[in-house]
């Protein structure tokens, strides 16, 4: 494989919600953050930041996901766990692109929110509203960087 993003600058512009986890873009990436502040000023979209830390992205973004820290992947299974559990998966897309994801949907299952909140520090509602809001949104946007 390759160690490089999956995605590009110009995500940003077409994005409906974007997650960023352990990332303070303003710092550690001043040109990625460049790009996500001129596509916040040509339209608004909610950007939810998932770090243990305050960093200036996370004072700027709608919430602030204070997690315990070691625990991304728990708050990851639990968002899955809600997107999967309330049907809001794309599952002709799924069935279509993917392989092994009735062994992923199992994994997850373990995760519910009240579960997942204990371990992580996020409560079970803002998990479940942060699954929601990833899973409605047309264009979806995870980032992760330097923090994780």
């Amino acid at each position: 494989g390759s160690d490089g993003p999956p995605g590009c600058y110009e995500d940003f512009e077409h994005t409906d919600c974007l997650i960023a986890f352990g990332s303070n873009l303003p710092e550690q990436h001043p040109i990625i953050f460049w790009r996500l502040k001129s596509a916040l000023e040509k339209r608004r979209f909610p950007v939810i930041v998932v770090d243990p830390r305050v960093t200036m992205l996370a004072q700027m973004a709608d919430m602030h996901l204070p997690i315990r820290p070691g625990t991304d992947v728990v708050l990851l299974n639990a968002l899955a766990h809600v997107i999967l559990a309330e049907g809001l998966a794309d599952m002709d897309y799924i069935e279509s692109h993917t392989s092994g994801f009735e062994a992923f949907r199992h994994l997850v299952a373990d995760f519910d929110p009240v579960s997942a909140s204990r371990i992580c520090g996020i409560d079970e509602d803002t998990i479940r509203n942060v699954a929601r809001l990833y899973a409605k949104a047309g264009a979806a946007m995870s980032i992760w960087t330097m923090g994780i």
